[in-house]
């Protein structure tokens, strides 16, 4: 085999080295077809005692004939020197340097050809400088055939050469092959062992190639396997499988030889990256407003979100085997339920959805009637159709407005009659009825007898589903009326409350819950003069008792005291009685009055009483204070005083209540008047500290 032989720097030959003997088979002179020698041969013979193993990298390089012989340049690695032989029949090399072709990287390039040497085995023997000695070594010029067996064996390794490995694409069918050429091609034995003992090493390393690879085929088909639920069939992938876990199996598929197993290899892999990225197409079933549970198929064990436009109602997991069943609250017809499926492993969504067909409708209702009502109205569902029926007889037809009412007119139905309105949802078929039942007609009939003003009486006549009768007056009922058996009614004492024929009066029909049944106006004739005379007896001074007299329209007499009612008296035949009219009239200047009103409160007269008694000083006291003999101060007070004070120079000194009797006592005055020339005074106020009166007080010894 060929070896690169390195590059020796400097390649220097002696000029003065006496030539020794080669033999060689070829006679200087002839030419024959060229033999390439490229082949390096090692020491294979020893001349005194220098074993060729003392150089065993020892190599020839014979270049193209110089002059009449061969130039033979040897080299050796361990040796690190050049050497020289002449071959032939003792033929001359000249005595001078000479060089040899090397590459860029300083490789030997040049090759020599061997004429007529095919088969045939050259003996070299050179001179050592380094040994000191002489060594011989063969070398075999191969045949044709070997050189072909050669060549084989050559073209298994990288650059021909055993140390760099095999080829990558080496096969059992090369080796064969070559050991083919071995045995039928090779018969220099040296060559056929050397080249035997080469193929077996490619034998080895393919060996232990092909175990590498198969140990590598098994790891990586496992990893592919492993992306799968049912390898080695390889169609359906695992629940747990990531993007990464697919990318990792394709990088060790890729990193394999080609080979028809790589290639399904990848098959695989690519359906697994194509599986990944898919996410089954999500379905939901038809849904109803009455539904409760939504069902669908999507994607399985993915994450499941049931929504009524953004708002989520309710949330899940497909199973395994690609369905759903979800508890949902019931949903309103119209409204878009969706279906969205999350495949975890890509993040991939797939989403379904359906309206909900509406099962429900509004319910129907019916305005309540009478024998007098000319029209039917209600609600229902919007834009349905309504048939409204008196019984089994439809009255009329129509649609129920988008806001949900109708209305209707129809003629007058009869009492009893039970009116229905059906409503119709043309979506679901459903219909919802509502019915009122028109009442029997109730005789609340009234009229009035003409009133004469003054008359003590008011009749007229009810009907018999009148409870009550009630007589107003100017728009306040005033009295109710006695019910009579035969249909009349009667207010004995009319001329109480109706006092004018301008007075507005009527008679109102009421149930058990005064709730009114009917009204009427009474028709007024005549006029009256009304008696609301007021008479008042003079009042004296703390008298206990007010009196006077009223006339016959005065309903009742109340005493006002500066413009405030104070009291109403006890009346009898025309007479009027104030009990306690001294509690309220006390002062000469308080504003006292009677007044006369009707039933209602409604003032008929007003006079003013007149007051005796009421002159007197507010407060007297005594003329003079005797100091260190006096001890309190007392004196008479009006009515109408509420405290006495003492005033001493100016200031309040001392206050007493005034008593009952109309006198009070200043008692220890004394504590507070202590020299006659003290301004002394007593002062007289009412309960809100009105003064009243002010009397001095001398001071003397």
């Amino acid at each position: 085999m060929n070896k690169n032989i390195k590059k020796v720097a400097t390649v220097i030959l002696a000029t003065n080295v006496l030539a020794s003997t080669v033999i060689s088979t070829l006679p200087i002179g002839t030419h024959a077809a060229e033999t390439d020698l490229t082949a390096a041969e090692k020491a294979r013979l020893s001349i005194k005692d220098v074993s060729a193993s003392n150089d065993g990298e020892l190599t020839i390089i014979l270049d193209k004939a110089v002059a009449s012989g061969y130039r033979i340049d040897i080299l050796s690695m361990s040796m690190g020197g050049a050497f020289y032989a002449v071959g032939g029949i003792n033929y001359a090399v000249p005595d001078s340097m000479f060089t040899y072709t090397t590459d860029e990287n300083g490789d030997i390039v040049a090759k020599t050809k061997l004429h007529n040497a095919k088969g045939e085995t050259v003996t070299f023997t050179i001179y050592t400088y380094n040994l000191g000695s002489l060594v011989s070594f063969n070398f075999h010029v191969p045949t044709d055939a070997e050189s072909v067996a050669q060549k084989a064996v050559n073209n298994l390794f990288n650059d021909g050469d055993k140390a760099l490995g095999i080829k990558a694409g080496v096969t059992q069918a090369d080796i064969d092959a070559a050991q083919v050429l071995i045995n039928n091609n090779v018969a220099y034995a040296d060559l056929k062992k050397e080249l035997q003992a080469d193929l077996d090493a490619a034998q080895k390393a393919l060996t232990d190639r092909e175990k590498e690879e198969a140990l590598k085929l098994a790891e990586v088909t496992s990893a592919v396997n492993n992306l799968f639920a049912d390898a080695p069939t390889n169609s359906k992938l695992k629940e747990n499988i990531t993007q990464a876990m697919i990318d990792e199996a394709d990088a060790k598929v890729n990193a394999l030889p080609a080979s028809t197993t790589k290639t399904d290899l990848q098959m695989d892999v690519s359906r697994a990256s194509e599986e990944f990225s898919k996410i089954v197409t999500t379905t939901i079933d038809a849904l109803t407003s009455e539904s409760t549970s939504v069902f669908g198929t999507g994607e399985p064990n993915a994450d499941v979100v049931i929504k009524n436009g953004v708002a989520v109602i309710a949330t899940g997991k497909v199973n395994s085997n690609g369905s759903y069943s979800i508890s949902i609250p019931k949903q309103a017809g119209g409204v878009t339920i969706t279906a969205s499926v999350t495949k975890l492993a890509n993040g991939k969504t797939s989403v379904a959805s359906t309206v909900v067909k509406d099962e429900n409708i509004a319910t129907t209702t019916i305005v309540a009637m009478t024998s007098d009502s000319t029209s039917i109205s209600g609600t229902g569902e919007p834009n349905a159709t309504v048939v409204i029926k008196n019984g089994e007889k439809t009255i009329t037809t129509g649609k129920v407005a988008n806001d949900g009412t109708y209305f209707f007119n129809v003629e007058k139905q009869a009492g009893g009659s039970v009116i229905s309105a059906t409503v119709t949802k043309e979506s679901n078929g459903k219909t919802s009825q509502a019915s009122t039942t028109i009442p029997v007609a109730k005789d609340y009939s009234l009229t009035a007898n003409v009133y004469t003003v003054g008359d003590a009486q008011l009749t007229g006549k009810y009907g018999k589903d009148v409870p009550k009768v009630r007589l107003w007056v100017n728009g306040l009922a005033v009295m109710q009326a006695t019910l009579n058996a035969d249909g009349t009614y009667t207010f004995a004492n009319a001329s109480s409350f109706i006092k004018s024929a301008s007075d507005k009066v009527e008679i109102v029909g009421v149930d058990n819950a005064y709730k009114e049944l009917g009204r009427i106006t009474v028709t007024m004739q005549g006029a009256i003069v009304i008696d609301k005379a007021l008479t008042v007896v003079p009042y004296a001074k703390d008298d206990a008792t007010l009196t006077g007299t009223y006339g016959k329209d005065v309903s009742k007499v109340r005493l006002w005291v500066n413009g405030v009612v104070v009291a109403q008296a006890s009346t009898s035949n025309g007479n009027y009685t104030f009990a306690n009219a001294a509690s309220f009239i006390k002062n000469k200047t308080d504003v006292v009055e009677v007044v006369g009103v009707d039933a209602q409160y409604k003032e008929l007269n007003r006079i003013a009483v007149v007051r005796t008694g009421f002159d007197g000083v507010a407060v007297t006291a005594p003329t003079n204070f005797k100091l260190g003999t006096d001890i309190e101060i007392a004196g008479t007070c009006r009515s109408d005083v509420d405290k006495v004070r003492l005033w001493v120079n100016g200031k309040v000194a001392k206050q007493a209540i005034a008593n009952a009797d109309g006198t009070y006592n200043l008692t220890y005055a004394n504590g507070f008047i202590k020299a006659t020339t003290d301004l002394v005074e007593v002062v007289a106020v009412d309960a809100q500290y009105k003064e009243l009166g002010r009397v001095t007080v001398n001071v003397i010894n």
